[in-house]
């Protein structure tokens, strides 16, 4: 016999339960406080569950009581009570429910507890709970979302190491092919008047030029409208980003290209061209520093090296920062791979990587670099519901003094 007003209790206490469980989730969600009026709903629902919990202590006691009747009055006398067959038990009321669960967990009875088990359900730390296998992502991975965090992670390497010791300046503005640098050549001449009425020295002053070229760099790529509209992130902000970051290598590439070819040619003798040492690397450096002062009449403030002399002057730095208390290595960005020491600025740049030079000592003021980047432009392609996008600019770069600057490869 069913107990309807315990069946009708177990079901409101499961709505409270519901109520309390959505006012939480709404809370949660907001990423807020609970207001005035959520807490005094949450009082009630808590009040009515006490009151709930009290009335069913007592009509489960009556259950507990009845089924114990019932069972010594199907019972014969002189026979202990059998356990319930393997048969699926059937709960007719959540009333029941619970009853056998009361049983089985204060009672320690075993029918109450085998009528649970049969019927796919458990007992837990003392909470009745269904039976089910456990469903874990690999369940639901029709479901699961595929979240890109971050940014996009870019392959090329954009910066400019080279251009940026020697700084470009703008191209914007200088009509035709192709500009002019003027350059004094020749000075005049100063010297001591040997006696009064005396003839002074004579000289000239010669002022030459060196023209640059200019080239047009760029490229463009069709994009459909469904890759823009359907991406995310925004595969427009990398379309322009990657453009951005390859003109700059190439412009960088071109730069350093004109340098060692128009630097005037050195060797380097040292004992194992593979794997020089730092006082054959910072020596050959002076040499070449006092030459470019005699011939050009400029300071070497810049050495430009490959990967095989970065390597040696890192590791040295490393060493006497470590050995000397942070002094005597020079200041070191080995970050950005740079280092100053003697007052003379080191730069690893990747390009002469690719050539048989090992490092070039120049004048950076001796080279001149400009470019006019004309940005992105754009054409929609009604028919094929897409969008070409082009992105270029225009570049001059040269050694305006073959004498101020000297490449070095290792013999």
């Amino acid at each position: 016999m069913s107990n309807p007003v315990l069946d009708r209790l177990v079901a409101e206490r499961a709505n409270q339960i519901e109520l309390m469980d959505g006012i939480l989730a709404q809370v949660e969600n907001e990423s807020r406080d609970l207001v005035d009026a959520e807490t005094r709903n949450l009082e009630a629902i808590r009040e009515r569950i006490d009151q709930i919990d009290k009335q069913t202590e007592g009509l489960v006691d009556f259950e507990q009581k009845r089924a114990a009747a019932v069972a010594a009055s199907s019972t014969p006398a002189g026979y202990a009570p059998a356990r319930v067959d393997n048969r699926s038990h059937e709960y007719r009321t959540a009333g029941e429910v619970m009853a056998d669960g009361f049983r089985a967990v204060l009672n320690n009875d075993e029918q109450a507890m085998s009528r649970i088990e049969s019927a796919g359900l458990k007992i837990e730390n003392g909470v009745l709970q269904r039976a089910i296998p456990h469903t874990t992502t690999g369940d639901a991975a029709g479901i699961l979302p595929t979240t890109i965090v971050e940014g996009v992670m870019r392959k090329i390497d954009a910066n400019r190491p080279f251009l940026n010791t020697v700084g470009v300046r703008n191209l914007a503005g200088i009509p035709g092919t192709s500009f002019s640098i003027p350059y004094v050549s020749e000075n005049l001449q100063v010297g001591l008047q040997s006696a009064e009425k005396a003839e002074v020295e004579d000289g000239r002053l010669t002022i030459s030029s060196v023209t640059l070229t200019k080239a047009t760099y760029g490229g463009w790529t069709n994009v459909s409208k469904q890759v823009m509209d359907w991406t995310s992130p925004d595969i427009w902000n990398e379309l322009l980003a990657n453009f951005e970051a390859v003109y700059a290598k190439q412009t960088e590439l071109a730069a350093v290209t004109a340098l060692n070819a128009q630097a005037t040619a050195g060797d380097l003798d040292v004992a194992t061209p593979a794997a020089p040492t730092f006082a054959e690397i910072i020596t050959g450096v002076a040499d070449r520093a006092l030459t470019i002062r005699s011939t050009s009449g400029q300071n070497a403030t810049d050495v430009w090296v490959d990967s095989v002399v970065w390597k040696v002057l890192e590791a040295q730095s490393v060493l006497y920062r470590a050995t000397t208390g942070g002094d005597g290595g020079g200041v070191a960005d080995l970050g950005n791979l740079s280092m100053t020491m003697g007052g003379r600025r080191y730069t690893y740049v990747p390009d002469l990587d690719a050539t048989t030079t090992a490092m070039i000592v120049g004048a950076s003021n001796r080279f001149a670099a400009y470019e006019d980047r004309f940005g992105f432009l754009q054409a929609v392609e009604p028919k094929v519901f897409g969008t070409q996008l082009a992105y270029g600019g225009y570049f001059a770069s040269k050694l305006l003094d073959a004498s101020a600057a000297i490449k070095v490869e290792l013999t």
